[in-house]
C-alpha cells in the first residue's frame, strides 16, 4: 500500500496564452473550459491537489 505525500509544486507566475477548444456545462452553476496552447506546455496539473487553480483572463481582438 502507498502512501501519498502532499508535495507542494510552485508553477512560475506569469502570463500564458491558450485557446478555448471545448465548453462542457457540467451542471447551471459549473462549466469545464478545456484550453490548448503552446504557452501551456510545461503547466502541470495533478487530480489529487485540490488547491491547485487558474485564473482566466479573456480578451477579444
Amino acid at each position: 500500500m502507498s502512501i501519498l505525500k502532499h508535495e507542494r509544486i510552485q508553477v512560475p507566475l506569469k502570463q500564458r496564452v491558450a485557446r478555448v477548444i471545448k465548453l462542457a456545462d457540467l451542471s447551471s452553476t459549473l462549466r469545464r473550459v478545456t484550453l490548448q496552447g503552446e504557452d501551456l506546455q510545461g503547466f502541470g496539473f495533478h487530480p489529487l491537489a485540490p488547491e491547485a487553480h487558474v485564473k482566466l483572463f479573456s480578451c477579444w481582438g
